[in-house]
């Protein structure tokens, strides 16, 4: 296969990349996937884009997703939009699209699950995107496991720059803020490997999780939410919030596995919504991202993608990350 990845600020860029001879000359290949990620949440400038990219590549596939800061090149982006063209020589790929309403996660998952069980050709792996803001994204995920993966499973939720409640995700002909894309790759010939860390560690003593309601966590140890945050930080109940707080998310070791809970907002009881659910009687510990360790497990990554030796790399990370080490990224 071969990848092409562009960054750009507006949408003449996207006709002057569509007529390059890096995309002209693979136009032949049978499957083709474009991958566009936004900064902006302007619906009609996102048609904009899939529709160009429609006219000039018909045949081609088309997912994307709003985002909360963009990687490139090794480097940060802000307010731009990454567009990337994987050109397949052999496999080929289908997408499953659908809105997804609050409630419904679970069956969501369960049923785009079943529809991958019906492909006849290998399945390679599964790109998933989805709205976090907006749904419960372990509830998808738990209507997933209700088969066996025995395919990777990667992706990412899209963000919001703004306000946090609006992100998108999309195709050539349908966008959503409450919704899930499903990237079926099949084909004997396609190796996909799929790797994950985290980079945080414990600040605080282990506490426990006393009344928590799907992604709302209202009390821990018998107290409102919000004042651990308080008591260990010093924040305050104000519209600052998440952006204080982004960088300190909840540490979780669910199942052996350590896993992060970012908060989104506070409401005027103390209570803290998070972008995944949290189960009572869980233990946790606030934790900081630590830079240090953020770097020496992406070497040890870097180490084990030479080993895999991929013909391209799709990367899907956390908006927390940009946030708190910026340009090193």
């Amino acid at each position: 296969m071969k990848h092409y990845s562009y960054v750009i600020k507006d949408i003449a860029e996207v006709q002057d990349i569509l007529f390059s001879s890096n995309i002209t000359s693979l136009l032949n290949k049978n499957t083709i996937l474009v991958q566009i990620y936004s900064a902006d949440t302007d619906t009609k400038k996102i048609e904009q884009i899939t529709d160009l990219v429609s006219n000039k590549i018909p045949k081609a596939t088309i997912v994307g997703a709003t985002t909360v800061g963009e990687v490139i090149f090794g480097k940060t982006y802000t307010n731009s939009i990454v567009i990337g063209f994987s050109f397949f020589n052999s496999s080929t790929i289908d997408v499953i699209a659908r809105d997804c309403e609050n409630g419904q996660e679970f069956s969501i998952g369960k049923s785009i699950v079943q529809e991958i069980e019906k492909v006849g050709d290998r399945v390679a792996g599964i790109l998933l995107l989805n709205t976090p803001l907006s749904l419960d994204a372990k509830a998808l995920l738990n209507g997933f496991e209700t088969s066996r993966l025995d395919y990777k499973l990667f992706g990412g939720g899209a963000g919001d720059y703004a306000s946090m409640e609006n992100s998108l995700v999309f195709t050539s002909q349908w966008i959503s803020s409450k919704g899930v894309v499903a990237v079926i790759f099949k084909g004997k010939e396609l190796y996909i490997d799929s790797r994950t860390y985290l980079g945080w560690r414990p600040l605080s003593k282990e506490m426990t999780i006393t009344e928590a309601e799907d992604m709302l966590v209202k009390t821990i140890e018998h107290k409102p939410a919000f004042d651990i945050y308080q008591h260990y930080l010093g924040f305050d109940k104000d519209e600052n919030f998440f952006k204080s707080v982004l960088e300190f998310p909840l540490l979780i070791n669910r199942q052996g596995e350590e896993i992060a809970r970012v908060p989104v907002f506070v409401d005027d009881n103390g209570a803290i919504q998070f972008v995944a659910d949290i189960q009572e009687g869980e233990k946790f510990r606030i934790a900081y991202g630590d830079p240090e360790l953020i770097i020496s497990d992406a070497k040890q990554m870097h180490k084990n993608v030479n080993t895999f030796q991929p013909e391209a790399i799709f990367l899907y990370t956390c908006g927390c990350r940009r946030l708190l080490i910026q340009e090193n990224v």
